[in-house]
């Protein structure tokens, strides 16, 4: 089989999100388990995390310790994350 017909597989719980937001607006992100952390991955935008973490086009950024984060967009965003366990 080719390319197309391949698939990665992960051995473990991992949750894989992704979303568009309109600028202004904020999504609440829960953590499936207070044990998880995400990655977070801004595909186009711009976004503020938790008013802590400021990230542009292609930026990435790293959460773990906490049961949810919030997500404002500061302009129109398409965010993917990436949930797993932080074993």
């Amino acid at each position: 089989p080719g390319p197309a017909n391949e698939a990665l597989e992960i051995k473990q719980k991992a949750w894989f999100s992704i979303t568009s937001l309109e600028q202004g607006k904020t999504l609440m992100y829960n953590l499936h388990n207070n044990k998880n952390g995400v990655y977070l991955f801004l595909l186009t935008g711009k976004a503020s995390v938790s008013g802590e973490i400021e990230l542009e086009q292609r930026d990435g950024a790293g959460i773990w310790d906490t049961a949810s984060i919030d997500i404002t967009a500061t302009s129109q965003s398409d965010i993917l994350a990436i949930e797993i366990p932080m074993l």
